[in-house]
């Protein structure tokens, strides 16, 4: 494959308006509120709520900056090359969707026996769980990318009922909601009936910020 460059994204367009054989496509519209940057295939995406920048070296694909307009190219002969396009452009255009509004996770405090404690260490970027199941030890779940981790409390009572997990990045808030989950699955000596110990932080609704 050619090392993107002027020339090279040239060759590609003229070879897509001309229909060339071998040459596929995807096509994403850019918002007038978005402003989206391209160095190589490396694309920084900045808008109302946040800025995202991804790394798209390791895909076979030409990334090309078309007027209001983000065109991923690349061959399109065998099947596998075509699953390349279409990662590279969902990722693109859930960066775009990302800056303009969040996506939100919401997790669900659980629990039959012994009330959790959760705590957030901005410090470490860790969300803490205590007491789960009684346990004496503390929980560490990692905070990925820039996840803003807020929690809402039962009504006058310090035991939360609420964990949001809000972020540009949809990989970082869905590899953040998977880890506090995982976190709280009973392994090892703690195993237990998880139809009788179902206590957790489990999630409970995907959503985008208003």
């Amino acid at each position: 494959m050619i090392e993107p460059n002027e020339a090279s994204e040239k060759i590609i367009l003229e070879a897509i308006k001309r229909g060339g054989y071998g040459i596929d496509c995807r096509i994403i519209d850019v918002p007038p509120d978005v402003r989206v940057e391209i160095i190589g295939k490396i694309v920084r995406v900045e808008g109302p709520k946040g800025k995202i920048e991804k790394d798209f070296t390791h895909l076979p694909v030409y990334i090309i900056r078309d007027n209001n307009r983000i065109i991923v190219a690349g061959q399109a002969r065998k099947r596998r090359q075509t699953k390349y396009l279409g990662t590279a452009a969902t990722k693109i255009k859930k960066m775009i969707e990302g800056v303009r509004q969040r996506y939100v996770y919401i997790h669900k405090v659980v629990y039959r026996h012994f009330p959790p404690r959760v705590e957030v260490d901005k410090e470490n970027k860790r969300i803490l769980i205590k007491g789960l199941y009684g346990r004496r030890d503390t929980i560490q779940v990692p905070i990925y990318g820039d996840v803003e981790i807020n929690i809402e409390y039962q009504a006058g009572s310090e035991i939360p009922d609420l964990v949001y997990l809000k972020g540009c990045d949809i990989e970082a808030v869905s590899l953040t909601s998977a880890a506090l989950e995982n976190a709280c699955k009973l392994r090892g000596r703690y195993r237990k009936d998880i139809r009788v110990f179902f206590d957790g932080v489990w999630l409970w609704r995907r959503t985008r910020e208003e």
